[in-house]
């Protein structure tokens, strides 16, 4: 047995790529959401329940943070989801109030997630895309200024 300890409290912030179902649309460049073993094991079971009952796909209430800044409340956002897939991707979607469309994170597999989780250490940032623009996009809404003095 290992003596290492299994930290069930930890969270990792992860930014996934987005983009709207209607190219003349606004809509958000990625969304960053925090994960916990307990999220992962949420979508392992929905996972399953789609396959036991053959289903195509499950939802859940969630609304991750949409980037860049601001564009949540330019689009007025309602009724974000996350929609897994019996083929153990997931993805979240969220609708403008008055778009038309819907807005969407690229599908990522539960199982890289639960890979990259299992290797983070509590509060790091995991991209799950190979764009190196997303890593610029986050920083600019989430890392700190240089020249700016640190809050007490």
């Amino acid at each position: 047995m290992s003596n290492q300890s299994f930290n069930t409290k930890k969270t990792a912030r992860v930014v996934i790529e987005a983009s709207g179902t209607s190219e003349s649309a606004e809509a958000p460049t990625y969304a960053a959401f925090d994960v916990t073993h307990s999220f992962i094991g949420k979508l392992a079971r929905l996972v399953a329940v789609c396959k036991a009952y053959e289903l195509t796909e499950a939802r859940f209430a969630c609304y991750p943070a949409w980037g860049p800044g601001g564009i949540e409340e330019e689009l007025r956002l309602q009724n974000g989801e996350v929609v897994v897939q019996p083929d153990g991707t997931f993805r979240f979607a969220d609708y403008p109030s008055d778009g038309g469309y819907i807005i969407q994170t690229s599908s990522a597999q539960i199982a890289v997630l639960m890979e990259k989780f299992g290797s983070a250490a509590d509060g790091d940032v995991l991209f799950l895309a190979d764009d190196p623009s997303l890593h610029a996009r986050y920083a600019e809404d989430y890392e700190p200024i240089a020249d700016e003095p640190a809050l007490a």
